[in-house]
């Protein structure tokens, strides 16, 4: 039995293993591996894993298999034809904004300023 009071032991050890979140430490867990969807899923994760600063925040990681999620299914809906437009072009705005965020993206250059006439 640890004798040591609860205020000089980590967070971590207060909680019991049980009650832990699985997800929050490991988030590849929740990806299906036996499936070809979650093999893409996991093949787009780690490409853009690869490009990202903090590859070892569990924070990062979610992130990173959240957008390879949406790309999985940008994909699926540009394949089908019977898929509705306006839901892709929705989403394909999500994975641009998120992956600017994340630095994946290239910055957009500036626009100039529009000038009527010229200056000398």
């Amino acid at each position: 039995m640890d004798l040591t009071p609860a205020s000089a032991r980590p967070a971590a050890d207060l909680i019991p293993r049980s009650r832990r979140s699985r997800l929050g430490a490991d988030p590849w867990k929740r990806i299906d591996l036996t499936t070809e969807r979650g093999r893409l899923v996991y093949d787009k994760a780690t490409r853009y894993l690869i490009n990202m600063v903090d590859r070892d925040n569990p924070l990062t990681i979610g992130d990173a298999i959240s957008l390879a999620q949406l790309r999985v299914r940008a994909d699926e809906l540009a394949e089908n034809p019977a898929s509705d437009d306006n839901l892709l072009v929705r989403i394909e705005r999500i994975i641009e904004l998120r992956m600017r965020r994340l630095g994946l993206a290239p910055s957009r250059p500036r626009r100039q300023p529009f000038r009527l006439f010229a200056r000398k």
